[in-house]
């Protein structure tokens, strides 16, 4: 296959001129390196000769996500250690000035999430013995029954690495013996310390994984039969202890020489050496509400141990699992529930419906991923229901424009509950309707593009609420103000409002009456926002004197409101609520007014007698 060539800048610090300055060529190889509550990423060159130069970057340098993937070839220039780290460093270590990607990893075809022909994992498991202590697994038997199917594997209640491989799969990648798997029966000693045969110095006080591995492949080759060069796959279980404070690592994609470390307190968790193996076809941690953690205990590349497969971002990078349905802007509008039967994800391949979010630019930076979980075959160990990673509709996320994303899961959705997406800004709306037990789940999804529904005339649910149009109460139609009071006595004038509208949902009120002759001309009742919807409206504005000691005009009212009615010749308002509900008017006796409402742009001029004020009835 041709190589892309690509060029990557990445902002490091200027280079310092020095002794320590190198210019390095190789191949970068990342390694997930896995603590009981944290982790991190590792970063390698591998030179030509063979040696393995750990990279570390400036303090000010982020380089997640801008690192070339492995297996790109680069060149890097180096700089004084202290740029990077005031600690110790051993002589295989470097700080990065710079790097530029010189040829592109070859395309992973796992990242296109496409089913393909079978995978055939064959790798070559051995233990290491580190300064005489022995090996983790004494049995060998044992050891053997938890990686491979036979007579043993009973003792282990059938949790095999070869069975989760295989059931995971849906039978699409295969790590057995019959596929060339072999566990050398040998403990492979390495030194306390000492070099590795290219030369790189090592203290086994200082956990030294990749050097053990450099030292055991060299012993392999000069005490055993075995043609390394056979096995692509190479799984190092390390001794028992504290002196490497993780459970377990990996390459991070990788196509020969793929390592895994399982550390020996783990030797007998299945799930460790999928998680690790995992991590070789360029799957990275399966984390919670975007930590880039493994704190997804839905998904094998979160903590360990419990038996269960990966989730469906996941799955599908891998090419295992389909969508049932793929959903974006051209196909789903805001506002339409869809219906569908997700299967258990351990029994179907096409298993989950993707959603890219994409009528939201904030939203389009992720896919969302709905998938079923039970508790049967693989995934048989997911934790109790309560826990909202076992037996719920599950919703993940991943970085959409990312081949090998961190995933997160956002949410488990129990049996009648429903759940709406905020994090991510996608506006997704899912509701879990029935469970049939181990077979599917019953699942309808919306998206919302309006917090209220205020389209009330497009036949959707533009708010997701499970109502649309007139049967959902942000279309009702409201009642309006009461009518202004009537006038004052002369020389003061009135300013109570006669039944103004006051709570939530109903009209303005009425402007008080007018009264005293020291005013040239009527007052105007006014309401706390004229105009407003009414909600907005408390009460009814004050009166201003008038020399006739007719009313004020009342108080306009407010979006799918009714307006009040007048007394002594007030003008009354009219609101509107959306069609097709009729219109509402106030009721009075008195003189005409000629304030009238909008519907859609059309305005009416309705004539409203003044009088004692009452609330608008429907006609």
């Amino acid at each position: 296959m041709q190589l892309a060539l690509a060029l990557v800048a990445l902002a490091l610090a200027a280079a310092t001129a020095g002794a320590q300055e190198e210019n390095l060529f190789g191949k970068v190889q990342e390694i997930a390196v896995h603590g009981s509550h944290n982790h991190e990423h590792q970063y390698n060159l591998r030179l030509k000769n063979g040696q393995l130069r750990r990279l570390l970057f400036p303090l000010d340098t982020h380089v997640a996500g801008r690192m070339p993937r492995s297996g790109s070839y680069v060149f890097v220039r180096t700089q004084a250690m202290e740029k990077c780290t005031a600690q110790p460093q051993g002589d295989r270590t470097v700080c990065v000035a710079s790097m530029m990607a010189h040829e592109s990893a070859v395309r992973d075809f796992y990242a296109d999430g496409q089913p393909r022909g079978k995978l055939h994992v064959k790798a070559l498991v051995m233990q290491l013995d580190v300064c005489g202590r022995g090996v983790a697994a004494k049995d060998w038997d044992a050891l053997d029954a938890v990686i491979w199917y036979g007579p043993n594997s009973t003792r282990y209640g059938g949790r095999t690495v070869e069975g989760m491989f295989k059931g995971c799969s849906f039978e699409m990648a295969e790590l057995s013996k019959a596929m060339g798997g072999h566990l050398l029966r040998v403990p492979v000693p390495v030194p306390c310390a000492g070099k590795t045969p290219d030369g790189a110095a090592y203290n086994s006080s200082e956990c030294p994984f990749n050097e053990w591995s450099d030292v055991a492949n060299d012993w392999v080759r000069k005490h055993t039969d075995i043609n390394l060069d056979n096995w692509p796959f190479r799984v190092y279980v390390v001794p028992k202890g504290e002196v490497c404070g993780w459970g377990g690592m990996g390459y991070v994609g990788c196509y020969d020489d793929c390592r895994a470390w399982i550390n020996g307190d783990l030797w007998d968790e299945p799930t460790t050496y999928f998680h690790e193996i995992s991590h070789n076809f360029f799957l990275n941690h399966a984390g919670r509400w975007g930590n880039n953690g493994y704190d997804d205990m839905s998904g094998a590349m979160g903590y360990c141990c419990d038996v269960r497969c990966h989730n469906a971002p996941h799955s599908h990078q891998l090419g295992w699992a389909g969508p049932i349905r793929t959903l974006h802007s051209d196909n789903w509008p805001a506002g339409q529930w869809n219906q569908y039967a997700l299967p258990a994800a351990a029994r179907e391949p096409r298993n989950f419906v993707r959603v890219w979010p994409d009528w939201s630019k904030r939203g389009a930076k992720n896919k969302l991923y709905v998938q079923y979980r039970r508790k049967i075959l693989y995934d048989r160990e997911l934790p109790p229901s309560k826990s909202g990673f076992g037996d719920r509709v599950m919703v993940y996320s991943a970085a959409a424009d990312d081949p090998m994303p961190f995933t997160s899961w956002e949410a488990g959705i129990d049996e009648g509950q429903q759940w709406r997406e905020t994090r991510l800004g996608s506006g997704l709306v899912v509701r879990v309707s029935k469970f049939r037990g181990n077979v599917s789940a019953e699942v309808q999804l919306c998206h919302w593009n309006e917090e209220r529904e205020a389209s009330c005339g497009d036949g959707l649910d533009n708010d997701c609420d499970g109502l649309a149009d007139g049967d959902d109460p942000d279309c009702a139609p409201q009642s309006g103000g009461g009518g202004g009071g009537s006038g004052g006595a002369p020389q003061s004038g009135g300013n109570t409002p006669q039944s103004g509208g006051n709570t939530p949902q109903s009209g303005g009120g009425g402007g008080g009456g007018g009264g005293g002759a020291q005013q040239a001309s009527g007052g105007e009742g006014r309401n706390s926002s004229s105009g407003g919807s009414g909600a907005q409206q408390a009460s009814g504005g004050g009166g201003r004197n008038s020399s006739s000691g007719s009313g004020g005009s009342g108080g306009s009212g407010g979006a799918d409101s009714g307006g009040g009615d007048l007394s002594s010749g007030g003008a009354g308002g009219m609101g509107h609520p959306a069609p097709p509900h009729p219109w509402q008017r106030g009721a009075g006796a008195g003189g005409w007014g000629d304030e009238g409402g909008d519907d859609g742009g059309v305005r009416s001029i309705v004539q409203a007698k003044g009088g004692g004020g009452n609330n608008a009835v429907l006609r």
